[in-house]
């Protein structure tokens, strides 16, 4: 029948960790010239890596920090996921950024997720987010992520006169502990 398809395991692939980059492409589909081949390749990018657990470091570019921004940091978890316990020490600095932490494979009471100053000083790490709307009106917000722990750092809102708001708690985002 037209216009139908089946999925095809092709292969297995052992692939190493890292970015990985998957082109594949077809032929002679239904063993016929195929008279629109521009849609017949498909390239795909992803990351194969363990699960994360342990200590990780939050720094700048250039630094010996395991994830140099808060978004590495963040990609980690939603590409690799949590194979236990996970803590982000945050190198002192000021950190113009914002943070969305979604629900991640392997969080739970148990595989928690800790993000905190490395040096434990609040005043060491500052993060500052200035809001453009409504819906970026935050610093740090927790969407539907659950067993978080945010300590001794300091959050701050830039002026913008109507937004300001430093943290955000949506998607059902439950037992979590900022402090």
């Amino acid at each position: 029948p037209q216009d139908t398809s089946d999925p095809h395991k092709i292969a297995y692939l052992n692939l190493s960790g890292g970015e990985q980059l998957v082109k594949v492409w077809v032929s002679l589909p239904n063993a016929q010239p195929d008279m629109n081949a521009w849609n017949d390749t498909l390239i795909k990018s992803f990351l194969v890596c363990d699960a994360l657990n342990g200590n990780y470091t939050i720094g700048f570019p250039g630094s010996v920090s395991d994830f140099s921004s808060f978004a590495d940091a963040v990609d980690a978890l939603a590409q690799c996921g949590i194979g236990g316990p996970v803590t982000f020490l945050v190198m002192p600095g000021a950190y113009l950024e914002q943070i969305r932490l979604d629900e991640y494979p392997g969080l739970s009471a148990v595989n928690t997720l800790t993000i905190k100053s490395f040096t434990g000083d609040p005043e060491d790490v500052v993060i500052r987010y200035t809001a453009s709307g409504s819906s970026d009106n935050y610093v740090v917000r927790l969407n539907g992520a659950d067993y978080v722990t945010i300590q001794d750092m300091t959050l701050k809102a830039g002026q913008t006169g109507t937004f300001g708001n430093v943290v955000e708690l949506s998607g059902g985002a439950h037992f979590n502990t900022i402090t």
